[in-house]
């Protein structure tokens, strides 16, 4: 969700709607780079890091790619599709992963970055 400031991922949630109630909840924080930060420290307990990575860096924008797709053609404001490319699918997210961050994920990795995906869709409060 760092691709963009918090008050575009606001704009697209009160234009079409964001899919994932984390999404929402994180969005409507009084600062959203706090509030990610706040939820990585929540989770490197339980996730490995590169899957946590994978999940912070693409994962709002697998999850997301139809909100954003229908606010780039609402707006037409084709531009923040450099900044937030369509991502339609796990594997796309490991190859974002691998391209951009240089990082092989192994298996594990990959099946806790599915569980968080997964718990994104429920609330914050399931504490993913």
């Amino acid at each position: 969700m760092h691709q963009v400031p918090q008050y575009t991922w606001k704009e697209i949630h009160e234009q079409v709607g964001l899919k994932s109630q984390l999404a929402q909840k994180l969005v409507e924080a009084e600062d959203l780079d706090e509030a990610l930060d706040e939820l990585y420290l929540e989770l490197k307990e339980t996730f490995e890091h590169n899957a946590l990575s994978a999940f912070f860096s693409f994962g709002f924008l697998y999850l997301e790619h139809e909100a954003i797709s229908k606010y780039i053609e609402k707006t037409n404001e084709h531009g923040l599709r450099n900044a937030l490319p369509e991502i339609l699918s796990q594997d796309e997210i490991w190859g974002f992963v691998q391209m951009e961050r240089m990082l092989e994920l192994n298996q594990l990795e990959k099946q806790q970055g599915e569980v968080l995906l997964h718990r994104a869709l429920g609330s914050i409060e399931d504490k993913i």
